[in-house]
């Protein structure tokens, strides 16, 4: 009997210079440790899970808040500063109630050629493109099965339909 293939991943990478990028210097300063805590903690969560998003729930706030002993107010204030500053994509969120980014899915296809895992990203969250990255990607609208395109030579993103979440996305007003 075959494994069930893992969508997340056990470990991610984290680039040695992250303290000198401005958007989590503008974090930190903004809202102390605490926004940088309750970053890493939704990085973590999006790599452990999904490999390259998050739904951000009720449920997912809830979970944040009470590891790191914080208001969920609080937390919802942070995430929605690391939408303003970029650390997060401000339209998918708004749209999708989804934690994902640029970078967050460049390392996602990064991790996935390394571990010579299948790439998947849903289209509609999809933010790599031949502008915007080295990593050439579909733009194809979502097929009603799953469809490979080669990139990278041996790497392929997946574009696959987007399946509505089974609860509500997090409410974007603070309070």
């Amino acid at each position: 009997m075959g494994r069930i293939a893992r969508k997340g991943f056990e470990y991610y990478r984290a680039e040695t210079d992250r303290f000198r990028d401005i958007k989590i210097r503008k974090l930190r300063k903004e809202h102390s440790c605490a926004g940088y805590a309750i970053y890493q903690y939704v990085l973590n969560e999006i790599y452990r899970v999904e490999g390259c998003y998050i739904r951000f729930t009720q449920d997912e706030l809830f979970d944040c808040a009470e590891y790191w002993n914080m208001r969920e107010e609080e937390v919802l204030r942070i995430i929605n500063y690391c939408t303003e500053t970029g650390l997060f994509n401000a339209g998918i969120w708004k749209q999708y109630g989804i934690l994902t980014g640029h970078s967050i899915q460049i390392r996602y296809v990064s991790m996935c050629h390394a571990a010579k895992r299948k790439t998947v990203i849903p289209e509609e969250i999809n933010l790599l493109s031949e502008e915007k990255s080295s990593f050439p990607v579909s733009r194809a609208q979502l097929p009603v099965e799953a469809a490979s395109v080669p990139i990278c030579g041996s790497v392929a993103v997946t574009s696959v339909p987007f399946t509505e979440p089974s609860e509500a996305p997090v409410p974007l007003k603070e309070g």
